[in-house]
């Protein structure tokens, strides 16, 4: 086979699920799946596409491994925390975006995202996954750059109202990989930073 739908029924794709599926070339995953497990789509050579929707909140460890015709893929918000092996072997990957500003890589020697000099990291600024540019990767911002509580103010969040000034800034703390409140910073009128 070379495409799945997975019922909406599913909340897991289980440890291996579809290991070694070497045809398989792409997957849609429902809403309602929370988990996607350790190696579940490990060496599937051939997968070019899959949709990992904001429900899930948990990837397992190599869950990914040697997807080498993976170009891209897009961490939902949900997605907080990925293993550092989660993307190895993925040569193709051009391009990951992470969604949550709080996602991070579990182990504290770094992520394998691809391959350091061709694969870029798309995330919010601050973010933790920002500073793995120490690990020779490309970060790109997806959205502008300030934070209150609750949501990204520039990115259509719900909190935001043009013209309107925050006061509340998160920066990241690259030294503990934190998110911290900054120091009060103003926005002038086309949404950028006054230094």
């Amino acid at each position: 086979f070379t495409s799945i739908v997975v019922p909406d029924s599913v909340n897991s794709i289980g440890e291996r699920a579809f290991y070694d599926c070497a045809s398989l070339t792409s997957i849609d995953i429902p809403d309602g799946v929370t988990s996607i497990g350790d190696y579940a789509f490990g060496q599937c050579s051939s997968l070019v596409s899959v949709t990992v929707p904001n429900s899930v909140t948990s990837i397992g460890d190599y869950a990914f491994y040697g997807c080498t015709a993976l170009t891209e893929i897009t961490l939902p918000e949900s997605v907080e925390q990925f293993d550092r092996y989660t993307f190895q072997d993925c040569t193709a990957l051009e391009t990951i975006t992470i969604l949550s500003p709080k996602a991070y890589c579990s182990d504290v020697y770094g992520p394998y995202l691809g391959v350091a000099g061709q694969t870029v990291i798309r995330g919010h600024i601050p973010s933790v996954v920002q500073s793995y540019t120490q690990y020779g990767y490309t970060f790109e911002p997806i959205c502008a750059h300030i934070y209150d509580e609750t949501a990204c103010t520039l990115c259509g969040a719900d909190r935001y109202h043009r013209g309107e000034r925050y006061d509340e800034v998160w920066t990241l703390d690259l030294v503990t990989g934190h998110l911290v409140l900054a120091p009060s910073t103003d926005i002038d009128e086309d949404d950028e930073f006054v230094d």
